[in-house]
């Protein structure tokens, strides 16, 4: 994949996330992987973290590669934060 693919993918994964609330996201695990599909090479694999979680908002970490060597060393990543009050900043 390309790195403007994985950006693409990486979009759509930030707004389903971001989509949750603050309240859904406080249930979520602090940190996993996943995969789009089968996990072999050139299938999107995402890494999901929270980096900060207080009473005005959680701050998430999503990042992508596309399971090659080269590109799991330095995947694309994209922070956001979902504030309480229902806010977005991405």
């Amino acid at each position: 994949m390309t790195k403007s693919e994985l950006k693409k993918i990486l979009q759509i994964e930030v707004d389903k996330y971001a989509s949750k609330g603050y309240d859904e996201s406080c249930k979520l695990d602090d940190h996993f992987h996943y995969s789009s599909g089968s996990n072999n090479k050139g299938e999107p694999h995402f890494e999901f973290s929270k980096l900060e979680i207080n009473k005005k908002y959680i701050h998430i970490m999503l990042a992508v590669h596309d399971n090659t060597f080269i590109k799991s060393i330095h995947p694309i990543s994209w922070t956001f934060l979902v504030y309480k009050d229902g806010r977005i900043e991405k």
